[in-house]
């Protein structure tokens, strides 16, 4: 069962990644649009991701998704120590 929670997770881990790539194209196409350079878009992009503030509420977003990955490989990991215990006269 932790196995398969830890599958879902990393699911929609994927399916918010694809959203977020997605995100970025429309709006890197926006800005060529609008007659922005290539060196203009990934300057936006460079400072974007070097503001310590925009990083602090990227960790804030994604808190949960990454506490739920967490918890769900400790119970999976759990699971497996508790399916297989170690030979007798060995400890964990």
């Amino acid at each position: 069962m932790s196995l398969e929670l830890v599958v879902t997770t990393l699911k929609l881990i994927a399916d918010q990644l694809d959203r977020m790539w997605i995100d970025r194209e429309a709006f890197r196409e926006s800005l060529y649009k609008a007659g922005f350079s290539a060196e203009q878009v990934q300057q936006i992009s460079d400072e974007a991701q070097a503001d310590p503030e925009r990083q602090k509420q990227s960790r804030q977003a994604y808190a949960q998704m990454r506490a739920s990955l967490e918890e769900a490989v400790k119970f999976a990991a759990i699971e497996v120590l508790s399916n297989n215990p170690p030979p007798p006269g060995e400890s964990n």
